[in-house]
């Protein structure tokens, strides 16, 4: 990335992918990078487009079915982190499954130490369908509202 510098960091590196609609502000996350750092770990987290106010910078809006964000994102901390041996992945619910994703699409060039996928929906397409038809819609109506917002926001 242009203008970019290089870190000297000696702390090990968590790198934390959220659930679907959470971000960097969000409680969990928040208490997690806590966490991190009373284990002297350094903490980035990956927030998706169009989340935490961002704005739409390209024709592409997030998918939970592609790690291709988290690649770059890695891919970008291994550029600018000089000591980049010790980095370490943490995935929540739909983080989980684009997280443990980008682990085996990248196979034995995947440069995390660990990675932990916490609360992994492993079918995405049954877990919604089942979510469809035992929640009488009410996860659908919520879950477009936020996908609403966070698109309006981002739009404007």
């Amino acid at each position: 990335m242009p203008g970019a510098s290089i870190s000297v960091r000696k702390n090990p590196l968590v790198i934390i992918v959220p659930g679907l609609q959470g971000d960097s502000t969000s409680l969990y996350i928040t208490s997690l990078v806590q966490e991190a750092h009373i284990y002297n770990f350094d903490a980035v987290i990956v927030n998706y487009r169009c989340q935490s106010n961002t704005k739409i910078t390209s024709p592409h809006y997030y998918n939970g079915a592609c790690h291709k964000d988290v690649k770059e994102a890695i891919d970008y901390i291994m550029d600018v982190r000089v000591d980049s041996k010790m980095l370490f992945g943490v995935g929540i619910s739909l983080g989980a499954s684009v997280l443990a994703n980008y682990v085996a699409m990248e196979k034995e060039n995947c440069p995390l130490k660990a990675a932990v996928s916490v609360a992994c929906l492993f079918d995405l397409g049954q877990t919604f369908e089942h979510m469809r038809n035992h929640f009488f819609g009410f996860y659908d109506f919520i879950l477009g509202i936020a996908v609403r917002f966070n698109g309006r926001s981002a739009i404007q």
